[in-house]
């Protein structure tokens, strides 16, 4: 009994900062798109099923219009008001759907994914730092 708790202990660490992780990358991404002054709108499943943990490190706003990125974890309806603005999702898929969509951050196989498409980081003028080069493509895959 006493090994069943630990592992339970083991796994609730390892996944706490599996998203802790994650929350941190997604934030670097953000900052890298929208600036050191950036503020983000997360759909509902993004709150669900993703960023748990650290929220409070992606200074958050309520409602769409008064953030400068939107970011997303599911097929959301968006306000019109916020359509023009920034978008980064956190399934690849979701780049296909969402034509602002100016990359995604995704788990595949186990590791971590990020991608940029380069003619919608031009649209929003967006000039990363040199060091995401090699995460920038010209076209969608599939």
């Amino acid at each position: 009994m006493r090994n069943i708790i630990l592992i339970f202990i083991l796994f609730t660490v390892l996944l706490n900062a599996s998203n802790d992780v994650s929350t941190k990358i997604v934030a670097t991404l953000l900052e890298q798109l929208a600036g050191n002054k950036y503020t983000v709108w997360l759909d509902t499943q993004t709150k669900k099923n993703v960023i748990t943990i650290n929220e409070k490190h992606l200074h958050t706003r309520k409602h769409c219009k008064d953030a400068s990125i939107l970011l997303l974890y599911s097929n959301t309806s968006i306000d019109n008001k916020c359509k023009n603005k920034i978008i980064f999702v956190l399934d690849y898929a979701l780049l296909h759907k969402y034509r602002n969509a100016v990359g995604a951050f995704y788990w595949k196989k186990g590791r971590p994914n990020i991608v940029f498409i380069r003619p919608r980081l031009e649209k929003h003028k967006i000039k990363l730092n040199k060091s995401y080069d090699k995460y920038i493509e010209d076209s969608l895959l599939w």
